[in-house]
C-alpha cells in the first residue's frame, strides 16, 4: 500500500476528517465538503512542532506522515472516541501543493467562524501539569475572595492555597509557557471561534475558565511573591508573562470579532508572535482583515517575503487615511531590502508608536496632518474647514513599485541630536545617574535651540510626548491643572517636571512614589515616551523626539493624514526621500503646520519616498 495521495480540491471546498475511535496508530478518513453545505465540525488550533519529529497514521487506509504533536492529539481524540468531523490544516490541506495552499489560506476566516468548537491542543502533560490545569478553577475561586493585600507564606494554608513550595505552582508555570500562547495563527483562530475548549493531555477545560483563572492570578500577583521566593524568584514573573499572553488573547477575542481596518490594532495583536514561515506575518492576519484590505492581497506562498511585505504595506497605505503603517517603521531596524515606507514584519516590533495616540470623534490625541472631526470652530481660527476636510484622505500613489508618493509640508531642518541614549532604561537605582546625565544633555540642547536659559512648559510636555499615564491624570489638580480633550495640549507639566527632575538627580524616588505619585508617574511616562527615541533640536527653534538614524540636515515634515510629523532624509538632491520614521515635535502635533499652510507660509510638496 503506497503513501496517501491527495486528489484535486475544487474551489469553494474544504476537506474534513473523521477519527476512527480507538485506533492505534490513529486512523482517519477525509471527506470533501462544499462551504455552502457543511456538516457540524470542529477545528483544531495547535502548534506544528519540529519537522524532524514525525509519526505515521492511516489516512483513508494509506500511510500519511504527520508531526509528533498532531499525532499525539489525534491519539487522544481517538482514545476519547471523538465523533464529530474536524478540520486540521496539516492534513486537510495538501501541504505539497502551492496552488491548494494559495486557495485555502484565504478561507481561514470561514473555516474558523463556521466551526462549532475550536479545540486548542496545548500538548501532552505530566501528571503534575494535568493536576494543575484541573485545579485552575479552584485557584481562581480562592484568589477572587482575597483583598489586594500582601500575603505571607503563613497565609497560604489559612486561605486554602497550596503551599508556596507545592509543585502545582511550577506546573501552572509550565502550562503558561506552552508555545501555543506565543503562536501567530492563534490570534485569529481564537477571535473567530464561537466556542473554545482547551485540551492538555487528557484534561479538557473551557476557555472561559482558563481566562478567568488567569485574570485572578495576574490581578493578585502579590500572592505569587512567596511562590517566587520559594522557587528562586522565577515563578511569579513566568506566570505573569504567560498569563498576560492569555489575557491579551481574551481581550482580542472580546474586542476584535469584527473585521479590522485599524492598522494600529492589527499590528498590536500580531507583533512579535512566533511563526516558522515569514510570509505568515501577513497571511496569518488575513482572516481578521476587512475585505477592503484583504481583497488586494493575493496569497502566493512562493513569493519572496520582501514582495509579500511590500504588497501588504502598499495595501495599508492606500486604504488608511492616517498612514498608520508608517508610524510602526523604525528604519534602523527595517533592513536594506525594504523601501523605507515598507514594514519589515519579520523584524521585532519593539516600537510603541506615538501615532497610536490619534485624535478621533471619541478620543483626544495627536492630529499633525489632519483636522479631527470633533475640532471646535474656535480652534480653527481662519482656516478653511472644507479644504481641510478634503485632505482627510491623503493623496497616496505608487508611481513605481518601490516609490510611495504622498502630499505634505516640509517644515524644518534637524540641526542637533543627542545620540548617546542610556543603555538601561528603568527606574532602578543603578541606572539613575545615566538617565539623569542624559536628561541634563537634553536640557542643554533645548537651551541652545531656544537660545534661552529658562525651562519652558514645552520642554516638560515633550519629555512625556504630552501623555501623562492615565492613572494619575486626575491628580493634576494638585498642580492647578486639568486634563481633558479641550485642554490636553495646553497642560503645563513644568511644576511636575521640576519635582520629578529633583528626585531623579538626587535619588529620591522612593519618597517621591509615596509623597508625590503624580511626579513619579511623570518619570514613568517619560521613560515610555523616550524609550527607543532620540532628543533633537531644529534650525527654526523646535525640539522633539525622533527615531535612531536621523541625522542633521534631515527634514521635519507633516504628511497629510499622518497623526505625527515624520523625519525625511533627502536623496539624490531632494528628488526622492527616505523616511526616518515618526517624530514628536513640540508645536507641530495639533494641526499647527496646516495652519501655516493656510496662511501661505508653506506650500504643498509631493514627497517621493523610497
Amino acid at each position: 500500500m503506497g503513501d496517501y495521495g491527495y486528489t484535486y480540491l475544487p474551489l469553494g471546498h474544504i476537506r474534513l476528517l473523521s477519527i476512527k475511535a480507538g485506533s492505534d496508530p490513529p486512523a482517519i478518513d477525509l471527506e470533501v465538503c462544499s462551504l455552502e453545505v457543511l456538516p457540524d465540525y470542529d477545528a483544531l488550533s495547535y502548534t506544528w512542532g519540529e519537522a524532524h519529529e514525525s509519526r505515521s497514521i492511516s489516512c483513508c487506509e494509506a500511510p500519511l506522515e504527520v508531526r509528533i504533536n498532531l499525532y499525539q492529539v489525534l491519539k487522544q481524540l481517538s482514545n476519547q472516541k471523538f465523533s464529530r468531523k474536524i478540520w486540521i490544516d496539516a492534513v486537510c490541506i495538501d501541504q505539497d501543493s502551492s496552488r491548494e495552499k494559495n486557495e485555502q489560506i484565504p478561507l481561514m476566516h470561514d473555516i474558523y467562524t463556521g466551526a462549532k468548537t475550536v479545540l486548542v491542543w496545548l500538548g501532552e502533560a505530566t501528571e503534575d501539569e494535568q493536576n494543575a490545569i484541573g485545579k485552575l478553577p479552584l485557584l481562581s475561586l480562592i484568589l477572587s475572595r482575597q483583598p489586594p493585600l500582601s500575603v505571607t507564606l503563613h497565609d497560604f494554608v489559612r486561605i486554602e492555597l497550596p503551599h508556596s513550595k507545592d509543585v502545582l505552582w511550577q506546573a501552572v508555570c509550565q502550562i503558561y509557557l506552552r508555545p501555543w500562547f506565543r503562536r501567530l495563527w492563534t490570534v485569529q483562530e481564537l477571535i473567530l471561534a464561537k466556542e473554545i475548549t482547551i485540551l492538555c493531555g487528557t484534561t479538557h477545560l473551557p476557555w472561559v475558565v482558563l481566562s478567568s483563572a488567569t485574570s485572578s492570578l495576574c490581578s493578585m500577583q502579590n500572592i505569587l511573591a512567596p511562590v517566587s521566593y520559594a522557587f528562586e524568584h522565577e515563578t511569579q514573573s513566568l506566570i505573569l508573562l504567560g498569563g498576560l499572553a492569555v489575557l491579551a488573547l481574551e481581550r482580542y477575542r472580546r474586542n476584535g470579532a469584527q473585521s479590522l481596518t485599524d492598522i494600529h490594532t492589527l499590528l498590536g495583536m500580531f507583533k512579535n508572535k512566533e511563526l516558522s514561515v515569514p510570509v505568515d506575518r501577513v497571511y496569518g492576519m488575513l482572516g481578521l482583515i476587512s475585505e477592503e484590505y484583504s481583497g488586494d492581497i493575493a496569497v502566493d506562498v512562493n513569493l519572496p517575503v520582501e514582495k509579500v511585505y511590500q504588497s501588504f504595506s502598499m495595501t495599508c497605505l492606500r486604504h488608511d487615511p492616517h498612514l498608520s503603517l508608517l508610524h510602526w517603521i523604525s528604519p534602523d531596524r527595517n533592513g536594506p531590502n525594504f523601501p523605507s515606507w515598507c514594514l519589515n514584519l519579520n523584524c521585532p516590533l519593539e516600537l510603541i508608536p506615538k501615532g497610536r495616540a490619534r485624535a478621533t470623534d471619541e478620543a483626544d490625541g495627536f492630529h499633525a496632518g489632519y483636522l479631527p472631526p470633533s475640532s471646535s470652530p474656535k480652534s480653527l481660527a481662519t482656516i478653511d474647514v472644507d479644504s481641510l476636510h478634503q485632505r482627510l484622505n491623503p493623496e497616496v500613489s505608487f508611481p513605481r513599485p518601490h516609490i510611495l508618493r504622498v502630499k505634505g509640508l516640509s517644515i524644518d531642518t534637524v540641526s542637533q541630536i543627542i545620540d548617546n541614549h542610556p543603555k538601561h532604561w528603568s527606574l532602578q537605582s543603578p541606572t539613575l545617574p545615566d538617565i539623569a546625565q542624559w536628561e541634563a544633555r537634553c536640557l542643554t540642547l533645548m537651551r541652545t535651540t531656544f537660545k534661552d536659559h529658562r525651562i519652558p512648559p514645552s520642554y516638560a510636555r515633550m519629555l512625556i510626548s504630552n501623555n501623562l499615564l492615565p492613572s494619575n491624570r486626575d491628580a493634576l489638580g494638585i498642580y492647578g491643572q486639568q486634563h481633558h480633550s479641550d485642554t490636553a495640549f495646553r497642560v503645563d507639566y513644568l511644576p511636575i517636571y521640576e519635582d520629578a527632575r529633583t528626585a531623579l538627580r538626587y535619588g529620591g524616588l522612593e519618597s517621591l512614589r509615596v509623597q508625590n505619585p503624580t511626579a513619579y508617574e511623570y518619570l514613568e511616562s517619560m521613560f515610555m515616551a523616550c524609550y527607543a527615541y532620540r532628543f533633537f533640536g531644529t534650525e527654526n527653534g523646535r525640539i522633539g523626539l525622533c527615531l535612531p538614524g536621523v541625522k542633521p540636515g534631515d527634514r521635519v515634515c507633516v504628511l497629510y493624514g499622518g497623526t505625527t510629523p515624520f523625519v525625511l532624509s533627502p536623496q539624490a538632491g531632494g528628488v526622492t526621500w527616505r523616511s526616518q520614521g515618526e517624530a514628536y515635535v513640540e508645536g507641530l502635533m495639533y494641526e499647527e503646520a496646516m495652519q501655516t499652510r493656510e496662511r501661505g507660509e508653506v506650500q504643498d510638496v509631493n514627497f517621493d519616498i523610497v
